[in-house]
């Protein structure tokens, strides 16, 4: 895993282009950070990170995730209080660390051309600027495993003891704020126990695992005490493999930016497993002669790049929800795979273009990402209208930003839990005052269950397949009124 020493960039040039990056990483996540208003799982963080503690590892057991990002979150908000600008910061401030670490750890792969090209498709991926601007989890996810990943390849290439304790420190972290980060460790665990660099690393590795599953061992507990006991999860519907082409598009960045870094990615790894004499055979474009040991340096990234498929079957033995923000940690893999395209192509000039062009591909989708964002703010009217035009017996059902269950059917008082109103000074009171207990139908609608029914849709999304949802089998609906420069649509049984 050493890192080619004909890097083909001055370290002056280097410094310079790396801060450019970091300031447009900076820039995009800066830009429009309290933009999109809150949804219910940033306010299901708000009110957990409210508590103490003691109470937050406690209530562990009722909650699929470790306690890792609702502490730091604690903490944060202690530091930094309650401004909606100030809570979204933490996220921010992880998704640079995460452009950061990523870049390094692919310079020390393939030097530092694929450094500066992993990094930058970090800086200007769509899906990674939406994951360092909520308050969620995710990108701190990110920001640890990718720590993590650093001081791995740094420690397999020196040997060094801080790096190991780096990396244990940081995969602790990480499998402490997701459990996904288990299956990420693990394939750089097991890599250095098949395929040691050296006389005794299976050894002091084997020492460092202990420590963290020891150390874990509380946290893992509640997650099985949770998935037998509580099932929370499994009520959310089984979707098709076919569904992975959309997760590992949207963690590309979507759009032609995904396609590029697509291509990229499979040029590093042709690159890296092609013996040298088939390589001389694209040496018009790729180099013929790379110094490092690219097979092991990109075994690694590529297997973890696979995680969302391996993590997809799992969820339908453990519990059946997996969206593309639970794959986030793929973008580290994607990132090292691209940087080390990049870094195989032979005209340095070509180099330059890639990179260009992966700056001027992201444009769209990061628009259409605070689109997406400016939507979503616009939608807060919904619970106005709601609130304005509800009245006894009426029953609100509402379509999910994320769109994993296409509607969940929601009673007064509770379907305020999903009003969202802008976090006003230092004070997070009035998120909090409007999430209160969590009421999701799980069993059809009858009849005699409503007298009229609001549903509130995505933008885009057709009305008759709402309304062939299985929640609303069996009854029959006359439409009633659609309310002005909305998506909220009143119905009455026929």
């Amino acid at each position: 895993m050493e890192a080619s020493k004909g890097s083909g960039v001055r370290r002056p040039l280097e410094i310079a282009l790396a801060l450019i990056i970091v300031a447009a990483a900076l820039a995009l996540r800066a830009s429009g950070l309290t933009d999109g208003g809150l949804h219910l799982d940033e306010g299901y963080s708000l009110i957990q990170s409210e508590r103490s503690v003691f109470d937050i590892f406690a209530l562990n057991r009722f909650d699929a995730n470790p306690p890792f990002y609702i502490l730091t979150l604690h903490f944060w908000r202690a530091l930094f209080g309650d401004g909606e600008w100030a809570l979204k910061s933490l996220a921010m401030c992880a998704g640079l660390v995460g452009v950061g670490a990523i870049g390094l750890a692919a310079r020390e792969r393939f030097g530092a051309i694929a450094g500066l090209a992993a990094a930058g498709f970090v800086a200007f991926n769509a899906f990674h600027l939406q994951q360092s601007q909520e308050i969620r989890g995710y990108g701190l996810l990110l920001a640890a495993v990718a720590l993590a990943d650093l001081a791995f390849v740094r420690w397999f290439k020196t040997g060094s003891r801080r790096a190991l304790l780096g990396f244990g420190l940081a995969t602790f972290y990480a499998v402490n704020v997701h459990h996904f980060a288990w299956a990420f460790a693990g394939i750089q665990i097991g890599s250095a126990f098949l395929w040691p660099r050296e006389e005794g690393q299976r050894k002091v590795l084997g020492v460092a695992l202990a420590a963290i599953a020891v150390a874990s061992l509380p946290m893992l507990v509640s997650f099985g005490i949770h998935l037998v006991v509580h099932q929370s999860q499994t009520w959310i519907p089984l979707r098709g493999f076919d569904h992975l082409v959309s997760v590992y598009a949207d963690v590309a960045g979507r759009g032609v930016f995904a396609g590029l870094a697509g291509l990229l990615a499979l040029l590093g790894l042709l690159a890296g497993v092609l013996p040298p004499v088939h390589r001389e055979r694209f040496a018009f474009f790729c180099e013929a002669n790379l110094e490092t040991d690219r097979v092991r340096a990109l075994g690694i990234p590529f297997a973890q790049l696979l995680l969302p498929l391996v993590l997809f079957a799992g969820s339908h033995l453990l519990f059946p929800m997996l969206l593309a923000r639970y794959c986030v940690i793929a973008i580290l893999p994607m990132a090292v795979l691209v940087g080390a395209g990049v870094a195989a192509l032979r005209p340095r000039a070509l180099a330059a273009v890639v990179g260009v062009a992966l700056v001027v591909f992201s444009r769209d989708p990061i628009l259409a990402e605070y689109e997406h964002e400016k939507r979503l703010a616009a939608r807060q009217v919904w619970g106005e209208i709601v609130a304005r035009e509800y009245r006894e017996g009426d029953v609100v059902l509402y379509t999910d930003k994320y769109i994993f269950v296409p509607a969940i059917a929601l009673h007064p008082p509770e379907w305020e839990e999903y009003l969202m109103p802008p976090l006003e000074g230092r004070n997070v009171s009035g998120v909090l005052q409007h999430y209160t207990s969590r009421t999701v139908r799980r069993s059809p609608l009858k009849p005699g269950d409503y007298a009229r029914i609001f549903i509130v849709k995505r933008e885009g999304e057709p009305m008759d397949r709402v309304l062939r949802d299985p929640i609303l089998a069996g009854i029959a609906l006359r439409p009633v009124r659609r309310f002005p420069d909305s998506e909220v649509y009143l119905f009455a049984p026929r």
